[in-house]
């Protein structure tokens, strides 16, 4: 923390991508510490400045965002990291879940969705802290597994523009005493790539 401000890294390999969420993040009185354009690069710049958010692309250079995700849990189990993507398919999100990230951000990126990431750094950082809680690959889910969906990290993913079918399966299996990890992957993953279609 800067003060009061949150401080961000930042890595996409779109410039205006970069450039726009600098903006939002400014916007929202957040200190931008560092931007990357490639993965190596946003490893390097996040090992220096052990910023407060992290917003990985999934899609970058030399390192990717998952594995620089995976690179980063190795020396930190709780830092707050945001995943970047314009499309999704279930390994990545269950992949993501068990590194315990803190949302997935669907692009196009949009001041509501960069104040819906500020609004749950500000709930991590007063919150004391869940035990580590991952996604199996059998179902169903665990009791801390339901802890995680229910954070709201997937079904934030689910925002207008929403398949209204889409949004009331989630409801409905995440409803369910057991519901299907595999199956409320799909859901989710499903509406990210008709969404991330219809935008390009």
């Amino acid at each position: 923390m800067k003060g009061n401000k949150p401080t961000v890294l930042l890595a996409d390999d779109e410039e205006s991508v970069r450039e726009l969420l600098l903006q939002l993040l400014q916007r929202e009185k957040c200190e931008v510490v560092a931007v990357a354009g490639d993965g190596e690069e946003a490893l390097q710049l996040y090992q220096q400045y052990k910023p407060d958010i992290t917003l990985l692309d999934i899609k970058m250079p030399k390192l990717d965002g998952m594995g620089v995700l995976r690179k980063i849990r190795e020396q930190d189990k709780e830092s707050f990291i945001c995943i970047i993507s314009a499309d999704a398919f279930p390994d990545i999100l269950r992949e993501a879940a068990k590194l315990r990230v803190a949302g997935y951000v669907v692009k196009p990126i949009v001041g509501k969705k960069t104040r819906s990431i500020i609004n749950k750094y500000e709930k991590h950082r007063s919150k004391e802290k869940l035990p580590p809680s991952v996604i199996s690959d059998k179902k169903p889910f665990q009791p801390s597994e339901r802890e995680l969906i229910n954070a709201q990290w997937l079904i934030d993913s689910i925002q207008f523009p929403a398949v209204p079918e889409a949004v009331t399966a989630l409801q409905k299996e995440m409803a369910k005493s057991e519901p299907d990890v595999d199956y409320v992957t799909e859901i989710i993953s499903g509406e990210i790539l008709i969404r991330s279609h219809h935008w390009r």
